[in-house]
């Protein structure tokens, strides 16, 4: 609530240093208006849960595969409501 979005991104995970054991979680949350993605990962580990994610630019979930030697990006979805989120979702 008090540091807006980094990147265009609502959140991403990378850097994180987010793991299967101690993710990085979001929860019970509305997401949207994002300029890209309402919710990344490329290099880290996000769980999503009873989330509503609407009206994003490019997509409302979106896990990349990073270069080669690091680890992959991993979502975990849960009960989320994902709708109306823009190109290639």
């Amino acid at each position: 609530a008090t540091t807006p979005p980094q990147g265009k991104d609502c959140i991403d995970a990378e850097a994180t240093n987010a793991t299967a054991s101690n993710p990085v979680v979001v929860e019970n949350r509305e997401i949207r208006f994002c300029h890209d993605r309402g919710l990344k990962s490329k290099t880290g580990y996000l769980k999503v849960e009873r989330n509503w994610i609407h009206n994003n630019l490019r997509g409302g979930l979106f896990a990349q595969v990073p270069s080669s030697g690091s680890v992959e990006g991993v979502i975990e979805a849960i009960g989320n409501l994902v709708e109306q989120s823009g190109i290639n979702c």
